[in-house]
């Protein structure tokens, strides 16, 4: 499919391609290596599609940011795209029976890693 001309801008502050992760069984990372963020959804405040606000705010999650030399804790917040750039989400990091996560990267030649 032939898309549009992006400029460095707004591919460098739009999400352009995206999935969901299915398991954290191991560390999870883009093939690719490049940054991505995430999205935090909790299972039980979607109804029918729509998702309602949560009485919490968000989760620590143990990941390498895209400059960090080991994985450390860092907050997302439910329900919005982190800010962080992050590199890879450590192996358990987020329980997926509680937790619906998507991921975003800013490159279309870009697809789920390990």
């Amino acid at each position: 499919m032939k898309r549009g001309f992006l400029s460095n801008e707004q591919r460098a502050t739009r999400g352009i391609v995206h999935g969901k992760i299915n398991s954290l069984a191991t560390a999870f990372k883009l093939a690719a290596e490049s940054p991505f963020t995430i999205v935090i959804v909790p299972k039980e405040n979607v109804t029918s599609g729509v998702i309602a606000s949560p009485a919490n705010a968000g989760l620590l999650v143990n990941m390498k940011m895209y400059e960090d030399d080991a994985a450390s804790m860092y907050p997302v917040m439910f329900n919005w795209p982190s800010e962080a750039l992050i590199y890879e989400i450590q192996a358990g990091a987020i329980d997926l029976a509680v937790y619906d996560v998507y991921w975003i990267c800013g490159s279309y030649d870009t697809e789920p890693g390990t």
